[in-house]
């Protein structure tokens, strides 16, 4: 089984979570945080900061992260996945009408992360346990300093 390292984003505003609606053939409409593959020598706050700025428009700062997942993606892949909490810091939201350069992203919204973490047939999600996962942890507060993780790529300030 071939596996994969990657990163995703919640940034939670007045009780809502920014989620990026899929465009991608195998998962198109679902929705899901904003996120994809660490690339070669990159870290994951980096990461998760490149990805959420090539997907929503906005940028970010990660302050601390949910647990760590592992599974196996619609796709068949051994998936080992850094979910982060980010704060906002700018930027401008694409919308609907305006997805990202690659079509891999169709849209952008805020959800009320309360009734997301209650409620797991909401949305259409792209990975429902997963994602249900990270709303329960985030909802109840069960957040991780950035340090639990070491990133030997990590810029040393």
């Amino acid at each position: 089984m071939k596996g994969t390292v990657t990163v995703s984003a919640a940034v939670i505003e007045q009780g809502k979570v920014l989620l990026v609606q899929e465009g991608k053939e195998w998962c198109k409409g679902q929705w899901s945080l904003p996120g994809g593959r660490l690339e070669e020598n990159e870290s994951l706050a980096d990461a998760v900061v490149r990805e959420m700025q090539e997907e929503t428009g906005l940028l970010i700062r990660p302050t601390g992260m949910t647990r760590v997942l592992r599974y196996t993606s619609q796709r068949g892949f051994h998936v080992i996945r850094f979910n982060f909490v980010a704060q906002l810091l700018g930027g401008v939201l694409r919308g609907g009408e305006m997805p990202d350069a690659t079509g891999e992203i169709i849209g952008c919204a805020w959800h009320n992360l309360a009734e997301l973490a209650a409620n797991p047939g909401l949305l259409d999600l792209r990975t429902p346990e997963i994602a249900q996962t990270i709303f329960r942890d985030l909802h109840a507060g069960a957040i991780f300093p950035l340090e639990t993780v070491f990133d030997g790529f990590a810029i040393q300030k």
